[in-house]
């Protein structure tokens, strides 16, 4: 969603001028054994100041095969990897928004045990979090409609659902 990121891009250097280049180095589809393969060439090698990690709502799809057990062990292997090439990166992972339709169904309804993982770890590693689940949740549970306007595939959230949702989380955080 390509047309998302860039008017999300926008929204978030419209509310933080000048002080961030936002660079998405996630694959669609993707989950966090793609996310171990690819940190070099798609974060290290950027040397980013921060990194966002949020690769729950993928790790949970089934065709992945992945238990939150090795989810965590992937999640906590990166982490532990920027730190010791990037000692200076700050790290924050987010949870994301529940899934509906066909996408809820290739995760057997279990996104919210990933993003448990991800509070975990954050917990126990003293990590910034940004938990918009129950955000999303909130949505989802009292208005459907909208909700479906907001995340149209039931997976990914437009411009207009980011920047009501997520930014005002960007800018607590921030």
């Amino acid at each position: 969603k390509i047309v998302d990121y860039l008017r999300f891009t926008r929204e978030f250097n419209q509310a933080f001028p000048g002080l961030a280049t936002i660079v998405n180095s996630g694959g669609s589809g993707m989950c966090s054994i793609w996310g171990l393969e690819n940190l070099d060439k798609k974060v290290i090698d950027k040397k980013p100041d921060m990194v966002l990690i949020e690769f729950a709502t993928n790790d949970a799809a089934v065709k992945f095969n992945l238990d939150t057990a090795g989810a965590r062990k992937n999640l906590e292997t990166m982490i532990d990897t920027i730190k010791r090439k990037l000692p200076h990166c700050a790290i924050v992972l987010m949870t994301m928004n529940e899934t509906t339709g066909k996408p809820a169904e290739t995760r057997a309804h279990r996104s919210n045990e990933y993003f448990q993982v991800y509070r975990d770890v954050a917990k126990e590693r003293k990590l910034l979090l940004l938990d918009h689940y129950p955000h999303w949740k909130a949505i989802l549970d009292a208005d459907p409609k909208k909700y479906a306007a907001w995340v149209p595939d039931g997976s990914h959230p437009n411009a207009e659902a980011c920047k009501q949702v997520m930014l005002p989380e960007f800018e607590r955080a921030f």
